[in-house]
């Protein structure tokens, strides 16, 4: 029985146990209003709250074993039933047994009242039980959503890491070319950018299990990434940085940046010979942390570069599974300078 059951079934025990004290104080006054002795109506009013006492506490045990979706079906109907047969029998067995010999006016008295007593004890049943039921009902509807929205958070997180290792195979394959091309040209500088790769690697390990990083460490990774590149491009690549201190502790998903940064390269340096400068500013409107990657853009040399796009698309969709919001991420050509603006709220 879970905390928030037990916390319930002692809820609804305290109000039935309230209300059957007052139904019992009233038939304790009815009984000695009428004049009858204090014997008859302390056994009278005695037995009957032992007998509701009991009848409430089986109600409980039986409903934690059998769970009904309907509030009032055959099974709860005739539980009801055979509780109240329970509690007006055994009221009256101890009524009459106890008081020898039982006198005629107390026996008419149970007769006349005895249509009022099953009105009022199935009422009592009813809501004990009726409120036991829907609020258990409400526990597991509960439970059920908590369970969906566990398994969703889930699936978005495998969702997530499959967009990042899709990443990867594009990134290693390039990185593997060049080290490889530059094996027989440039040994030093091959081995340079195996260092780096490495590095990059471990950092993207350690941080694998983070879904959120501070854009300092963003920033610390994604120099490691711009440096391998670097290593392929040389001076072609430059790459500026227009950060603040103050929002360098700001949240932001980790390895978003990379995408834009390689989208970047792709469609600033491929096909092109001259040098391409791509700049990292970022600033804050209001509770989001806004990050614009802006590169030189020609539309030429894009018609003759297509691709799949993955980079943007990557970026657009796991935006949306972090912060279920589709707005985002925007872009746009202006003066052949590409700008791709990221709004990162802070939650």
């Amino acid at each position: 029985m879970t905390e928030a059951l037990k916390k319930i079934a002692y809820s609804v025990q305290w109000q039935a146990m309230i209300i059957t004290s007052l139904l019992v104080f009233a038939l304790f006054l009815n009984l000695r209003a009428i004049g009858f002795h204090y014997q008859t109506v302390f056994v009278d009013t005695i037995s009957i709250f032992a007998f509701i006492t009991l009848s409430i506490f089986l109600l409980d045990v039986i409903q934690r074993y059998y769970n009904s979706k309907l509030a009032f079906n055959t099974g709860n109907t005739a539980l009801i039933v055979l509780l109240l047969g329970i509690t007006l029998t055994g009221n009256y067995f101890i009524s009459t047994r106890l008081r020898h010999p039982i006198d005629d006016d107390y026996k008419g008295y149970l007769y006349f009242t005895f249509a009022y007593r099953i009105i009022i004890l199935s009422l009592l049943f009813s809501f004990v039980h009726l409120r036991q039921w829907s609020a258990r009902r409400q526990i597991r509807e509960d439970e059920a959503k908590k369970l969906a929205v566990a398994q969703q958070r889930d699936m978005v997180q495998i969702e997530i890491n499959s967009i990042q290792q899709q990443l990867k195979p594009h990134f290693l394959f390039n990185s593997l070319n060049s080290i490889n091309a530059l094996t027989m040209s440039n040994p030093e500088e091959a081995q340079k950018m195996v260092q780096l790769l490495s590095e990059f690697m471990r950092g993207s390990i350690q941080q694998h299990q983070n879904e959120l990083v501070s854009l300092e460490e963003e920033i610390r990774h994604l120099r490691l990434y711009t440096e391998i590149e670097k290593v392929r491009f040389g001076d072609r690549l430059k790459v500026e940085y227009q950060l603040d201190d103050e929002l360098l502790s700001k949240q932001l998903p980790f390895l978003i940046l990379q995408p834009m940064i390689e989208n970047a390269i792709k469609y600033g340096l491929y096909g092109n010979t001259d040098a391409v400068t791509i700049t990292i500013s970022a600033q804050m409107d209001e509770n989001n942390l806004l990050i614009e990657v802006s590169n030189p853009f020609d539309a030429i040399t894009q018609q003759t570069n297509k691709g799949t796009g993955f980079g943007i698309q990557s970026v657009q969709r796991k935006l949306l599974l972090i912060y279920q919001r589709s707005n985002l991420l925007k872009t746009q050509t202006k003066n052949s300078i590409f700008t791709a603006t990221l709004k990162i709220p802070q939650l």
